[in-house]
């Protein structure tokens, strides 16, 4: 049976049986084989693989430059191409006719050595499987010497005891937030241990209270993040909630960005996690893919990844990346199991197990049940607020759930899954018949992450009932490149199709039909 050989540690090599040099010349193409052959099953879908290799080109010129490096490796192949299979969807290799060779000691032993591609997209996927995949020896090492990423949070003790006590409130705030969305180990109290990071807090008094926030990365000793917010107290409310909810969020995003920035020391689940929120709320296919394999082989008893996990499902059934069919459904009543089981009083949790329910089990109740305690646990966290509008809009509650999406597009206004929420807001605008709002926050979601597939449906009926029919057939021609079988009959006619809000709205069917 013909066979060949890859050499992936050290120069990248392609070798027939008896050593015959069959290595492409293109490092894209050398890039491609390695890509496939460290794939499960050496199996990788062609929209993967192009976001991975030519992520600054449209999908168009991507799939013709795959198409080309195709060609390329066949000819280099010779009479092994066969063992290349593609087709429309998918291009693999036949695992039981590839052998790997294993990594050698010394110098010339790194994963792809010299190849050089900038795209930032493989840079990314080397850099990991670089960490992942090394020598089982040292490996063992580092997961010997794991560790949670530590943040001291301290607040000015020389404080009057009523401004004292706000402080101690925000820092409670942060430290729940860090614990439950990023599996960050939290101390409020010194301790003679060094952390990795800390964040001080301080009050500054006056008729209207001052309160920065400042986190310092405590090897380097950089200033990650510095923010000041003026609290306007009232009668009968010390602080303003949804202000500092909003402060809060956007200290937790500079204390990820800082951790990512920071690797040395810090748990690799916990970079996982980081990397694969920033992937998700891309909404590309290849990052809903990547974000899996980041989540993939992390613990299933925590509670924080179960309601990562099913914030992807959430992702990929309303992006139409996958089908919610019976075999999501089994995973994801196993998540919820699991979310509740290890987590029933962590607000992330709880927020994936909401949008499961609402959104993949079709169980309203439950769903609507379960945002309500995750917002009653954490009023700072965003994804409640935004599970508990989607209840209150499949019970018909629509100012009220407006409501809640305001205040949950307010305090993730300065995260980087913002344009996730000001989507919440969208519907809830055009179920209240806001519809300049409505179009406003669409285009803006549109703006921030153009593989946006809800985005790019709400922006074409927004513009086209606004008469820019050149603007809403863009979208649509935008949306046609990346949903497959997309037809725009589908927004106006098809039962199925996720557009539950236009359905729920006074939006009449001759506006969607302009489209035709």
């Amino acid at each position: 049976m013909l066979m060949i050989r890859l050499r992936l540690y050290g120069p990248m090599a392609v070798l027939a049986e008896d050593g015959t040099p069959l290595t492409p010349k293109g490092m894209k193409t050398q890039a491609l084989v390695a890509l496939i052959a460290l794939a499960p099953d050496m199996r990788r879908s062609r929209v993967w693989l192009q976001d991975r290799l030519w992520s600054d080109r449209d999908e168009a010129q991507a799939s013709a430059s795959l198409r080309q490096a195709v060609y390329q490796l066949r000819q280099s192949l010779g009479s092994a191409g066969a063992l290349l299979h593609s087709d429309r969807q998918v291009l693999s290799f036949d695992p039981s006719r590839i052998a790997i060779l294993p990594p050698e000691d010394g110098p010339d032993s790194e994963l792809l050595q010299g190849i050089d591609i900038r795209d930032p997209e493989f840079e990314h996927w080397l850099n990991l499987q670089r960490m992942a995949d090394q020598p089982a020896p040292q490996a063992r090492a580092t997961r010997a010497t794991e560790r949670p990423t530590t943040v001291q949070i301290s607040v000015d003790r020389t404080l009057s005891p009523d401004l004292y006590l706000l402080g101690q409130l925000v820092a409670d705030m942060f430290a729940q937030a860090l614990e439950e969305r990023a599996l960050t180990e939290v101390r409020l109290a010194e301790t003679e241990e060094s952390a990795d990071f800390e964040l001080a807090l301080m009050v500054f008094p006056g008729d209207r209270c001052v309160l920065r926030g400042q986190l310092l990365d405590r090897r380097s000793h950089r200033l990650c993040w510095s923010r000041m917010m003026t609290l306007r107290p009232g009668p009968g409310r010390p602080f303003e909630q949804a202000g500092i909810a909003r402060f809060v969020n956007a200290g937790i995003e500079a204390a990820w960005k800082a951790q990512l920035d920071n690797q040395s020391g810090i748990a690799s689940g916990n970079r996982r996690i980081h990397m694969a929120v920033r992937r998700m709320f891309s909404y590309r296919l290849g990052d809903l893919a990547a974000a899996e394999d980041l989540l993939r082989d992390l613990p299933a008893e925590d509670a924080t990844v179960a309601g990562w996990r099913m914030m992807l499902r959430l992702l990929q059934v309303v992006e139409r990346a996958r089908p919610a069919d019976g075999g999501m459904i089994d995973e994801v009543e196993g998540l919820l199991h699991d979310a509740l089981l290890y987590g029933p009083a962590n607000s992330m949790a709880l927020s994936g197990a909401a949008n499961a329910c609402l959104h993949i089990l079709d169980r309203t109740e439950d769903g609507l049940a379960l945002a309500r305690r995750a917002v009653q646990i954490s009023p700072s966290n965003p994804f409640a607020y935004d599970a508990l509008t989607t209840g209150l809009l499949r019970l018909g509650r629509f100012e009220a759930a407006y409501r809640t999406a305001v205040r949950a597009s307010y305090i993730a206004e300065m995260t980087q899954a913002a344009h996730f929420f000001d989507m919440g807001r969208c519907l809830a605008a055009l179920v209240t018949n806001r519809m300049d709002e409505a179009r406003k926050l669409a285009n803006h979601a549109v703006a921030i992450a153009p593989a946006s597939r809800p985005a790019l449906r709400y922006q074409a009926i927004f513009e086209a009932r606004a008469g820019n029919l050149d603007r809403a057939a863009a979208a649509i021609r935008r949306l046609t490149a990346l949903e497959n079988g997309f037809e725009i009959r589908q927004i106006a006619d098809d039962p199925d199709y996720p557009v539950a809000s236009l359905r729920r709205s006074n939006l009449p069917n001759d506006v969607l039909r302009s489209l035709y």
